[in-house]
């Protein structure tokens, strides 16, 4: 079953998804006002294809260390 978290990132709101698999999802506004999906590799702490998301500061930050935000 997957779980969902919303993130403020920077200036950016962004929708993390991940279930019981080595990949989650990162939906995300772009500056330009699509809709985006980026993937994260959460064994390898790595983007897919090199693109990040905006706010991937903050993002990584949170995949690596979920608590790292907390209060944040």
């Amino acid at each position: 079953m997957p779980s969902w978290k919303l993130l403020k990132a920077d200036a950016f709101e962004v929708v993390v998804s991940w279930g019981d698999q080595e990949w989650c999802r990162v939906y995300a506004d772009t500056p330009a006002g699509s809709l985006e999906r980026f993937g994260y590799n959460l064994e390898q702490n790595r983007w897919a294809y090199g693109a990040t998301p905006p706010g991937v500061t903050a993002v990584s930050k949170y995949l690596t260390d979920p608590e790292s935000l907390r209060g944040a």
